[in-house]
């Protein structure tokens, strides 16, 4: 996992309730099926409820944004095989 601070000043232009501190980069692990056609990819987002998960599934790749308080949660990643965004779904 990284872990990326920002800065006083860009802190300090956000309204109180949306001050975001950190950006965590999480930990991912990615695992396809060919005979099956699946394609799995578990990302690591200790602590974040199920409504604050933003996920943006294209035919390549997939871009998740997660929120936790002050921190944010953001992976981008290419599945490595081509996918049909509307097969697919989120599980916890």
């Amino acid at each position: 996992m990284e872990l990326v601070e920002k800065t006083k000043s860009e802190i300090q232009n956000q309204p109180e309730d949306e001050k975001l501190l950190y950006q965590i980069f999480p930990d991912m692990k990615r695992r396809i099926d060919y005979s099956q056609q699946v394609v799995e990819i578990e990302v690591a987002l200790p602590g974040v409820q199920k409504e604050q998960i933003s996920l943006k599934v294209l035919p390549t790749w997939f871009n998740l944004i997660a929120r936790r308080g002050q921190m944010q949660y953001a992976a981008n990643q290419a599945f490595g095989a081509d996918v049909v965004p509307e097969k697919t779904r989120q599980i916890r």
